[in-house]
């Protein structure tokens, strides 16, 4: 229930369009939970399978019996960090539509239908610090930043398969914006997954600002994947393979229209 966090947590709300980076006109929404130093991340994610809202009104018997409380967040925030495996049934620090937030506005009840969970823990330790990726939700704000291009040069693409212990999330750069600092990331990952959404990879771009949270990002995981069987009103990405690379190479992604009406 996105009221119940909000009392709990503090909640930091955005809305990225995807019209530049995608070529359609729908919007992504991303909530912010902030814990210190541990964000949790909620993209409510447009229909593209049908073109309808966002969200679908419930009624509250359907759904009462099956919401995680604040103190079963909390539980999971303590777990991501804790140095013994976690017994929680949350295990995994990226979830596509395993769960689904909740929110109440006029006193009806809304649940989305595309939800990413995304967990994340900030740190700053120089380069030279060996900063454990197992789980691949580590931004380091003190790494020697490497853009995405030059990492890549004289490799291969992203391969189809790329191990587990070599998944990271790197930081590019780092950009002023008036009194604040842009913290920009890019994931290493593969697509394994080639008949549903490689939902491993989560916000593989994305731009941080401490204070605020997640500001920007990318979603190419769920932009990119055509289910086998669609509506007839499936809204389809219309970008070529070339244009998909230029993307990632260059590490464009969505800004916040609240925060950055100028790189809309």
């Amino acid at each position: 229930m996105l009221d119940s966090l909000a009392s709990k947590y503090q909640v930091n709300k955005y809305t990225l369009n995807t019209n530049k980076l995608y070529g359609v006109h729908t919007e992504v929404e991303m909530y912010n939970i902030l814990r210190g130093e541990i964000i949790l991340l909620i993209s409510v994610l447009p229909n593209l399978y049908n073109n309808q809202p966002q969200w679908k009104e419930i009624q509250w018997q359907e759904i009462e019996n099956n919401i995680i409380s604040p103190e079963k967040i909390t539980r999971r925030i303590i777990n991501i960090i804790s140095p013994y495996e976690a017994s929680d049934y949350m295990l995994e620090s990226k979830e596509f539509n395993k769960f689904s937030l909740v929110k109440k506005e006029n006193e009806k009840y809304y649940v989305a239908k595309f939800s990413l969970f995304e967990w994340f823990y900030v740190v700053e330790f120089k380069s030279y610090i060996n900063v454990s990726q197992i789980k691949n939700y580590i931004l380091n704000l003190g790494q020697n930043p490497i853009k995405r291009i030059d990492f890549m040069e004289g490799k291969d693409k992203e391969s189809f398969f790329i191990p587990h212990h070599l998944r990271n999330i790197y930081l590019s750069q780092i950009e002023n914006h008036g009194n604040e600092k842009i913290y920009r990331f890019w994931t290493f990952d593969g697509w394994q997954v080639s008949d549903y959404y490689n939902e491993h990879r989560g916000i593989d771009r994305f731009a941080y600002i401490e204070g605020k949270g997640i500001v920007g990002g990318s979603y190419d995981f769920y932009f990119k994947f055509v289910p086998k069987y669609t509506s007839k009103n499936h809204i389809y990405i219309k970008l070529t393979p070339e244009q998909w690379e230029e993307n990632r190479l260059q590490e464009k992604i969505m800004w916040a229209k609240e925060l950055f009406p100028e790189r809309q």
